[in-house]
Formats: structure tokens, C-alpha cells, sequence
């Protein structure tokens, strides 16, 4: 028998990207065993339009009443787009098709009813709106009623129009303000379109559908679960669902899937429907400039503001890269101060860093450079700012330091000298003690203080032990400030006139007695001398820390200084580098000393190498730190040391907010090694790999933690990546017993097609087992650096590693294969990790089909790695490295 609403012009629609097409393709085949007879058209946003049994595919360039497309490609990200494209589509099948009715349901929603009853409101009403929720919380779990305030009392994954005049008005007054205002920014009151749907029942006749049954999802299952049976469901909403990791939604967490009780068969039911659609991961074609460069939120929400301030054209391609572009445009520097205007549009569009540098443009040169510091350190872990726009700015930067210090020495005038040291005292009575704190810690030191360090002066200042002029003492005379600060006798002056002053305006009984927590070492330097530094590190040892060293050493070495190797053995460790033995001494002539030695290890070293070495002398420590959390039974180590350097932005921020001393990102050098393609056969055959073999490798050091390095992860996505096939293999090399390790962590499972190697291998049957194999994959769950991702990519191999960690320093999309994760929390200790320490778990749905990716598109992963083989070898460059090094030390040397 056929329903009286089945000959209707009806039109249902849907808007993906590519990667949803499994999606869309479940929801269309539930809407058409219901409706045979309605069109349904699925709008692709990037380009990748295919039709499906079940609808027809509408591509983004039909879409004629779209005017500035790229521009709208560029502001918003796909989340955003594909929600402003929403009433462009409408009004665009509207036109084609002349429905009676339309409806836009999101592709994740499945229908197990017929939608009669919302077709038959249509007919009285002009649009219908489904609200989240229509009975209130008890709990304070999250989403609750005030997210709603945020984002909109109806969810837009579903509405439905009457095609009249005033809907189609009313769709246009929608597309206008869609246009430039479908951000998702609750600081705005925006969030994507839904927000704007809140004047519907304003503007139109509407019902709003508060029967149960409809747009059953994650906010409303409060309103189902034991009350409702699934029978009763007209359609579903399965947003944000994680089924890998059977999260009920991404979004929220009131309902873990146990708790979903006589719902959870639907979820299993529906995951099967999306599995059995075949998938493709699909880069979004809009997340680059034309050269390469990714576009992240930070760009688009700069371009969008250029666009408001009609400081960029929205007529012209701004994903295109010439003189003229958008893409130029921000590397231009400013002409007050070298400052490239990504980072002026930067500091103009969020409040957050308005607020820390009040005066980051337009105060004193100082201020501006402290500014523009931050944004070289910070701005591409916080912001996502593209590495190619953070060394151009820090070229700029160091290119006027240099050209300030060549025309200082007739031309000093004081008011100049003593700028940044005037501008300390701006508001210094109209702030508060902590705006004042922060504002002097910004200055000085080009930072924010720590949480202690600002506890311990807020309490100086409120119990009297300190005023302001003793804080500001204290502070000009840390070694922090003077390892940033070139020396000058008029600071040094104005230094100890604050020291007098802060002790005439203060009672001597009230004062403190303020300690740096580095040694206050007294050095000459002798400038008629070059300054050497004096290594020490584990050289001829085989371990990551050993490997990290020689690169340091790779580098120092293209520098003409004196330079000694103090070598450490590591009994316990194999010991079989000897490529520098020869130079090993016990020498600590130098005036600088580098220890390539971890926290954790640094005090008790210190000591066994006679404390005499270390005094007098200015101590770098070369740090790794696999964790957002440095525990604090560590941080006494900053304490023998003038300064840290890291390799890595990551452990840059890990150390940074306890650090008391400053930390510099100088990573080590690499180079490829040189491989035989007669000994990578000889190998093969040693494995058992046949020729025709497409071999993953995947290496790690249970020294280094196998709950950290998580192979066994590697093993379970390249099973569930190839459970039949027969050529495609996965060799491990590990270290000693790493064969009953992984066998007693696997149990029951088939091990078949993996190699397992836990023999020694020396380093150049090592680098041919990386010469072996097709691609490499990694799945940590933390990275400091991550060595063997780089030397994989120094050959060109294709390079699958979690996006976590280190090793997203030289690692994009764009040059690897980068694997999702989600948070996972350390339940006990392991090593130096600390329960409670913050890592991450790969996710096994992602990793499993990269592994395929790159099997099976040969041609893509090849590209990818010829990329990223390009990237490493200019970014670990010896030459380059030591020009940091170089830099660095020449700063020092003025200091000692």
C-alpha cells in the first residue's frame, strides 16, 4: 500500500566531504526504503562528487549562486563550511528542482521510520525545528542547558522547509549571514549556522517537533533510555561517534556504551552499515596553500579579519601563492618594527594574547621584540602558525639584532640604553601586583612567570617582605635575564640604583633575601680567546641519547672552536659507536659545558664527575622529556645548570613552565646514511622476505619503555590492516627477549606475517634494515624526538607516526602519514613516568586504514615521502644546526 505523501516533490539532502561518503551513503539507503520516490542529493565540498545507487552527487562548482567561493573556502574550516554552504545548496535545488518540500538531515542519521508526520506539519507550517532537548538535566555532566545557550536551542542536523515566499526569503536573509558569520565562536554568539536557526520561530511559522522519536542523539538519550524502546525511533543522530573506541559521542560524557543498555544494538548495527562501505581517506583539498603550507584555524580566522578590515580582496584566489596574494601578504614585515604582519594580524584577533602583551605593537622596542619572541617560541604549538612563517620571522628578527648591534657604538645615546628598562615602570602604580608581575615578567624576560614563582612574589609583596623596586631588583639580577640580555653599564647602573632604592623605601627587617635557583657563578672570559665548550654524553653508546649527542657533536664540529668529548659509559648498554673514541678526554678546559644527560640522571652525574668541573663554568643541559608534565622530583635538576636546550618544541613546553632558566629549541643533526643494495638482498634472505615482499618495519629500545614506545599497537593495526594477505609482512626489531615480550603481551594472537628480530644488529645493518623496508610505522603514545622517524625519512621511506609528541617538529600531513589519538592517563608508574602522566592512544581505525593507504596508493605514499625526505634532510642539516649552535654560544660568550 502506498502512503499518500510518496508522490509529493520532495527533496531530502545531505552535505560531505569525501571521507563521510560510507555515511551518507547508510542514510540515503534508510531514507529511500521509506520514501522511494523522493530525490536525495549529496553535496561533496571538496570536489570528489560520486553517485550512489541510493542518491544523486551535486558537485561544489554547481552551486552558481555562490559569489567569492574561495574566499569561503578559506575562512572557514570544513566543519564550518559545510554548515554555510547549507542554504546555498537549498536555495540552488530549490531553483533546479521547484520542490513543494525540502529537508536537510546531517549524513550520520539513520531512519527506521517513515518521516510522514513531519511531511504532513509541512503543510501547515513553514519550517520544522527539532530542539535538543525538551526535558531538563539532573546531573552536571556534560552537554547541559548552558552549552545550548552557547550554541543554539535546536540542532541543525536536521530541518525541513515548505518551499514559499517567505521561506525563500527567509533562506536568503540565512545565506547572507552565513556568508561571513558562521564561525564557531561562542565568544561571539556564533556557532556555525545552527546558532542563527534561534530566529526562526521569529521569522516563520514553525513547528517545533517535541515528540519523541526524532533526532534521537548523545544530548537527548536522558529522554530515551529506559523510557523509550529503540522500536519507537523514527530516525537516529550518531554524532560524534567513536566506534573503535565505543564512545557514545566524542562530545559528551554523560553515557559510556555500557550505558547505553537496549540502545547499544543500534549503535553496533550502524557501525556495521558504515564498515561495510568501502573507505577512503581522502586529503581535504582545502587545508593548503597552493605551495604546500597548511592552513590552520588561526590563518583563517587572520583572513577573515583582513577581510572585515578590507585588508585582502575577497575577489582574489587567496589559496594561490605571487607577489600579490594573500600568502605574501603575511610574510611582509611591518615597517615600525621587523615584525611580519601574520603576527601583527595575529596579536589583533585573539583577546587571550592582547591581554598578556597589552603593549606587544605599539609599546617600546623591548615590548614589541618580547612580543614577537613569544610568537617564534610559541605561536606554532599554541596557534598551529606554519613553520615557514616562524623562521622568516625569527631571520627578520635576528638580522635587526645584528644590524642594531654593528651601529650601537658611537650613536649610544642613554634614553635608548635604558628603553626597555623605562618601560618596565609603565603602570607601575596604576597596576595591581599581579598585572604588575606579569607585565615586568613580560618585558624582562620575554615570558609569562610560572605558577610558583608568581605565588611566591604575590606573597612577598602582600605580607611586605618585598615591594615593587626589590621585585623588579630581583628580576634584573636572575641569571634568566642576563642570559637574554647582552651586558650594559647603564643597566648595570640603573640595576644597583634599584637594589639602593628598594632598600631605602623598605624597612632592611622586611626585606628578602631572593636566591636564584641556578648557581650565581662569577666568570670570566677572556675575549681575545674563541669559546670552546667541553661535551659530555653517552658517545659510544647505542640508545637515542648516545645517537642525539653524536648529532650535536656533527654539528659543533663545522664551527671552528676548541671542543673536547667527555665520553659516559653506559655498562648496561651496547657500547659499539667508536667513531669519536679517539677524541675521548678528560679535559674541562672550555668555558662551556654541554651535557647530554636527561633530569632524571643530571645530579648524580654532576657528582661523579667531581663538582670542580662544573663551577666557574657555564652549564647547558640537553634534556628529553617524553610527557606534558615534568614531576617535580626533577626539577631540582635546573639547579646546576645556567640554561637547557631541548630538541624539540614538545619538550619545550613540557620544561618551560618550571624551568626558572631558559630553554632553547636546538635539535641535532642528521644525515642519510649510505645503503648497498647488495646487502638490503642479503638481508631479505637472512628475514625470509621475499622479493616481492612489501615490508613495514618498525624498531624500538625497551630501555625507552614498551608501554611508551607501544609496538604492540603497531601490531594491531597492521593485522587488522591485512588479515589474508600473504605478501605484505611487518618486521620488528627490538632489543634482548623482545620475542617473549611481544608473545606474552599478544596472546591468542596470530603472529603470522610478522618478523620478529631481537638480536643485536650493528649500526650498519641497522641502516640497511631501513634501506629494506617500504615503510616504516610508528605508533607511540608519547615522542620526544623521535630518531627512528627521522632517519626512515632521510631514506625516503613512506612515514607512519602518531600525531603526538617531537616528532610533529618535522612531521606534517603533508610529508608523513600522521596517526589520530586521543587522551590516555598513565594508571601506574612506569620508569620515570609518573602515575597520572598525560601520554596518548593511537587510534587503531585511523592507523589500520593509512596502512592500507600507503600499500595500496604506492604513487601517493611515494610523493609523500620524496616530501618528506626533502623536509628532514634541510631541517636536521649539519650546517644549519651548527648556525643555530653558533648563534647561541656567540650569545653566551657574552655573558661570561
Amino acid at each position: 500500500m502506498k502512503r499518500k505523501y510518496e508522490e509529493r516533490p520532495v527533496i531530502a539532502v545531505t552535505i560531505i566531504a569525501s571521507n563521510y561518503f560510507p555515511q551518507a551513503e547508510v542514510f540515503a539507503k534508510s531514507y529511500k526504503h521509506f520514501h522511494p520516490k523522493h530525490n536525495i542529493y549529496v553535496l561533496f565540498i571538496d570536489d570528489k562528487a560520486k553517485d550512489s545507487t541510493y542518491f544523486q552527487s551535486v558537485n561544489l562548482k554547481e552551486l552558481k549562486n555562490i559569489s567569492d567561493l574561495k574566499s569561503m573556502l578559506f575562512k572557514y574550516d570544513v566543519t564550518e563550511f559545510s554548515t554555510a554552504i547549507k542554504p546555498y545548496l537549498l536555495e540552488h535545488l530549490i531553483a533546479k528542482d521547484k520542490p513543494e518540500k525540502i529537508i536537510f538531515f546531517d549524513p550520520d542519521i539513520v531512519l527506521y521510520k517513515p518521516i510522514d508526520f513531519i511531511l504532513d506539519k509541512l503543510n501547515k507550517y513553514d519550517i520544522v525545528l527539532i530542539p535538543h532537548i525538551t526535558e531538563p538535566y539532573s546531573d552536571t555532566s556534560l552537554p547541559n542547558e548552558n552549552d545550548f545557550l552557547q550554541v543554539g536551542m535546536y540542532n541543525l542536523g536536521f530541518v525541513a522547509f515548505c518551499v514559499n515566499d517567505k521561506t525563500r526569503e527567509f533562506i536568503k536573509w540565512w545565506e547572507n549571514k552565513l556568508k561571513d558569520q558562521c564561525f564557531s565562536a561562542p565568544e561571539k554568539h556564533q556557532f556555525t549556522d545552527q546558532k542563527w536557526m534561534d530566529f526562526a520561530p521569529c521569522y516563520l511559522e514553525t513547528y517545533i517537533l517535541r515528540e519523541p522519536g526524532y533526532d534521537v542523539a548523545y544530548w537527548n538519550l536522558h529522554q530515551y533510555i529506559g523510557k523509550v524502546l529503540p522500536k519507537d525511533i523514527t530516525f537516529f543522530h550518531f554524532s560524534g561517534f567513536v566506534p573503535e573506541k565505543k564512545l557514545v559521542s566524542k562530545y559528551q560524557d554523560r553515557y559510556k556504551y555500557e550505558d547505553l543498555k537496549e540502545y547499544q544494538a543500534l549503535f553496533d548495527s550502524y557501525q556495521k552499515q558504515v564498515d561495510a562501505n568501502q573507505k577512503t581517506i581522502v586529503q581535504y583539498p582545502y587545508s593548503r596553500f597552493k605551495n604546500g603550507v597548511d592552513i590552520h584555524r588561526a590563518i583563517r580566522r587572520i583572513y577573515a579579519y583582513a577581510l572585515e578590515n578590507h585588508l585582502a580582496d575577497p575577489s582574489e584566489d587567496p589559496f594561490v601563492i605571487n607577489k600579490q596574494s594573500f600568502y605574501q601578504d603575511l610574510l611582509t614585515p611591518e615597517d615600525q618594527f621587523p615584525r611580519l604582519k601574520i603576527f601583527t594580524w595575529l596579536h589583533e584577533i585573539y583577546p587571550e594574547i592582547q591581554r598578556h602583551f597589552v603593549a606587544g605593537l605599539v609599546g617600546s622596542e623591548e615590548q614589541q621584540r618580547a612580543y614577537v619572541q613569544w610568537c617564534i617560541n610559541h605561536s606554532g604549538s599554541e596557534y598551529q602558525i606554519p613553520e615557514v612563517f616562524i623562521k622568516q620571522q625569527q631571520s627578520l628578527l635576528e638580522n635587526n639584532l645584528v644590524s642594531e648591534r654593528s651601529n650601537k657604538a658611537s650613536k649610544v645615546k642613554l634614553p635608548e640604553k635604558l628603553e626597555s628598562l623605562v618601560s618596565l615602570f609603565s603602570g607601575f602604580r596604576e597596576l595591581d601586583n599581579n598585572a604588575f608581575l606579569h607585565h615586568v615578567y613580560r618585558v624582562s624576560l620575554y615570558r609569562s612567570p610560572e605558577p610558583e614563582g608568581l605565588k611566591k612574589n604575590l606573597t612577598d609583596l602582600t605580607k611586605g617582605k618585598a615591594n615593587r623596586l626589590r621585585i623588579l631588583y630581583r628580576i634584573l639580577s636572575s641569571q634568566e635575564y642576563k642570559a637574554k640580555h647582552n651586558f650594559n653599564p647603564y643597566i648595570e647602573v640603573a640595576r644597583y640604583g634599584i637594589g639602593v632604592l628598594a632598600l631605602i623605601t623598605q624597612p632592611f627587617s622586611n626585606t628578602y633575601s631572593f636566591k636564584n635557583k641556578t648557581p650565581n657563578r662569577s666568570i670570566s672570559s677572556d675575549n681575545n680567546k674563541k669559546t670552546g665548550v667541553n661535551v659530555i654524553g653517552y658517545f659510544d653508546t647505542e640508545s637515542g641519547v648516545g645517537e642525539s649527542a653524536r648529532g650535536l657533536v656533527q654539528a659543533i664540529d663545522i664551527l671552528d672552536i676548541p671542543v673536547n668529548l667527555n665520553n659516559l659509559e653506559q655498562q648496561w648498554l651496547r657500547r659499539n659507536h667508536g667513531d669519536h673514541s679517539r677524541r675521548f678526554t678528560k679535559k674541562y678546559d672550555n668555558k662551556i659545558n654541554l651535557v647530554c644527560v636527561n633530569a632524571d640522571q643530571s645530579p648524580t652525574l654532576i657528582n661523579s664527575l667531581m663538582p670542580g668541573n662544573f663551577i666557574n663554568k657555564y652549564n647547558i643541559g640537553y634534556w628529553y622529556w617524553e610527557s606534558t608534565i615534568f614531576p617535580k622530583i626533577y626539577h631540582q635538576s635546573f639547579q646546576s645548570f645556567n640554561e637547557i636546550w631541548v630538541a624539540t618544541d614538545f619538550v619545550y613546553q613540557s620544561l618551560a613552565i618550571d624551568s626558572n632558566i631558559p630553554i632553547i629549541r636546538i635539535p641535532p643533526s642528521f644525515v642519510a646514511p649510505k645503503i648497498y643494495t647488495t646487502k638490503i638482498r642479503l638481508l631479505r634472505k637472512e628475514l625470509g622476505l621475499k622479493q616481492n615482499d612489501f615490508v613495514f618495519l618498525t624498531v624500538f629500545d625497551q630501555a625507552s619503555f614498551i608501554e611508551r614506545k607501544n609496538p604492540l599497537a603497531v601490531i594491531n593495526a597492521f593485522q587488522q590492516a591485512f588479515p589474508k594477505s600473504r605478501n605484505v609482512k611487518l618486521v620488528i626489531k627490538g632489543t634482548k627477549n623482545t620475542f617473549n615480550v611481544i608473545k606474552d603481551s599478544m596472546k591468542n594472537s596470530d603472529l603470522k606475517n610478522i618478523v620478529i628480530i631481537d638480536e643485536y644488529y650493528s649500526r650498519e645493518k641497522l641502516n640497511t634494515l631501513f634501506g629494506l623496508c617500504d615503510a616504516y610505522v610508528q605508533l607511540h603514545r608519547c615522542e620526544g624526538l623521535g630518531i627512528p622517524l627521522i632517519e626512515s625519512m632521510l631514506l625516503g621511506k613512506p612515514t607512519i607516526g602518531t600525531n603526538y609528541g617531537g616528532n610533529t617538529d618535522f612531521m606534517t600531513s603533508d610529508n608523513s602519514f600522521l596517526v589520530k589519538s586521543s587522551p590516555y592517563i598513565l594508571e601506574k608508574d612506569i620508569g620515570p613516568y609518573p602515575k597520572g602522566t598525560k601520554w596518548v592512544e593511537p587510534d587503531m581505525k585511523d592507523a589500520k586504514e593509512i596502512l592500507v593507504m600507503v600499500y595500496t596508493d604506492k604513487y601517493l605514499a611515494s610523493e609523500i615521502a620524496k616530501k618528506g625526505k626533502e623536509n628532514v634532510i634541510a631541517y636536521f642539516n649539519p650546517g644549519r644546526i651548527s648556525g643555530l649552535i653558533e648563534r647561541r654560544l656567540h650569545t653566551i660568550a657574552k655573558t661570561i
